[in-house]
């Protein structure tokens, strides 16, 4: 069996009318070829078959198209070298070499260079080695049911893809665009081979479950460097925004053992409504704006970087440890905070008067840790919720608001407390 990533994504009510021309489209051209290196056929079952440019010297085959969709019969890039055995296609069965190939590519550019949105509503196969998938538009990537087989690195990114000298893949300079994940199918074995996705993009949108083992979402005017899979602010970069660079409804939702959601254009916040992480999980959040978490966040190690609120409005749970640092905190009373050990620090740096919640670390839920609870607040910590820890509960703020006599072990500013009260 190919090694796969499947990434089941229905189509949110108010995209349905332009997402349907958009598929209606995919059916009838799948593939435009913005010159002649790349070939296009079409198998009796709708399947299409991709003859890919040969690669340069760094094994980056650059393709460019009018048009790149996938239909419902799947994709096929060619990466067969004549003279190789090859096995059938999971997607078109048996398929003759490419015989532009002397050499089997490592990487799989697939740039869309015409004002035309990309829907992937089907599989997308390598056929022949395996190599490194790459979809870049800057018109905008819709994944619809999509999957990608044989091959271990899939990056879907509205950049533009930057060339280093020798040829190899730098990088991608992100200015705009978005790409949504819809759809409601799960697909099999997802979980099972090491496959690694990155995703970037001015906005990512939510509104399915997303699986792979290692996922990166990074959203915001960037450079993202390749090699790294790091994003770097660009000279250019905007003006500061608001809202949500990756927001999902309560259907999007992400499955891995390592997922990383960050965001670059100050301002800019992370929504996460559905479920994301799983029990082997490493997961980290990096917001330059907001967090607002109301569906299920789940891992071994959960990490949490807000430049704006953070904000718990369902549950979050860690095998180890969760670690917050934000401007403010709260859990609200229908969330709840439940780990091995908790480190909640709310410390505003803000110039001049603060604002509302800044310095604050607010507790209206429940906060439980099977060892230890550290919270730090430069300003205020204020809890009518449960706050309970096995060892100690030790808060750090120049105010201490609530009264809890059922915390055994309590420590205000390192000073033993029965209650709040005691302060």
């Amino acid at each position: 069996m190919p090694s796969s990533l499947f990434i089941p994504v229905s189509i949110p009510p108010l995209l349905a009318i332009g997402g349907l021309l958009a598929f209606t489209t995919a059916v009838a051209q799948p593939v435009l070829p913005a010159h002649g290196v790349v070939s296009v056929q079409r198998t009796p079952g709708g399947a299409t078959i991709v003859g890919i440019a040969p690669p340069n010297a760094a094994g980056v085959s650059h393709n460019q198209y009018r048009a790149f969709h996938v239909n419902a019969a799947g994709l096929v890039l060619n990466n067969a070298v004549p003279g190789h055995t090859a096995q059938a296609s999971a997607l078109a069965g048996a398929l003759p070499a490419n015989p532009e190939l002397k050499r089997a590519a490592e990487v799989i550019l697939n740039e869309v260079v015409s004002p035309d949105r990309s829907v992937l509503a089907g599989a997308t196969e390598v056929y022949g080695a395996r190599a490194d998938v790459v979809v870049a538009n800057p018109y905008g990537i819709t994944c619809h049911d999509c999957a990608f087989l044989n091959t271990d690195r899939v990056t879907l990114t509205t950049g533009i893809p930057q060339l280093d000298g020798r040829g190899a893949l730098a990088g991608f300079d992100v200015t705009d665009g978005e790409v949504l994940f819809s759809g409601v199918r799960a697909g099999p074995n997802s979980m099972t081979s090491p496959m690694t996705l990155d995703v970037a993009a001015r906005r990512i949108m939510l509104d399915g479950k997303v699986y792979a083992r290692d996922v990166a979402l990074i959203a915001g005017v960037q450079r993202l460097d390749y090699r790294a899979r790091q994003p770097f602010a660009k000279p250019d970069a905007g003006q500061a925004t608001s809202g949500y660079g990756i927001d999902s409804t309560t259907l999007g939702g992400m499955y891995g053992e390592r997922i990383r959601l960050i965001t670059t254009d100050v301002g800019s916040g992370v929504r996460t409504r559905g479920t994301v992480g799983g029990w082997h999980a490493d997961v980290a959040v990096q917001s330059k704006g907001h967090y607002i978490q109301s569906g299920l966040l789940w891992g071994r190690r959960l990490d949490i970087a807000s430049e704006g609120m953070t904000q718990f409005e369902g549950r979050v749970m860690a095998g180890d440890v969760l670690q917050v640092k934000a401007r403010g905190i709260l859990v609200d009373r229908h969330g709840s905070a439940w780990a091995n050990s908790i480190e909640l620090a709310a410390v505003s740096r803000r110039a001049g008067l603060p604002l509302f919640g800044d310095g604050i670390v607010l507790n209206l839920g429940d906060i439980v840790a099977r060892t230890r609870i550290r919270m730090e607040a430069n300003v205020m910590a204020y809890t009518s919720g449960r706050l309970f820890a096995f060892d100690d509960v030790r808060i750090y703020a120049p105010r201490v608001v609530g009264d809890h006599s059922r915390i055994p072990r309590l420590f205000v500013n390192d000073v033993p407390a029965a209650t709040f009260s005691d302060i």
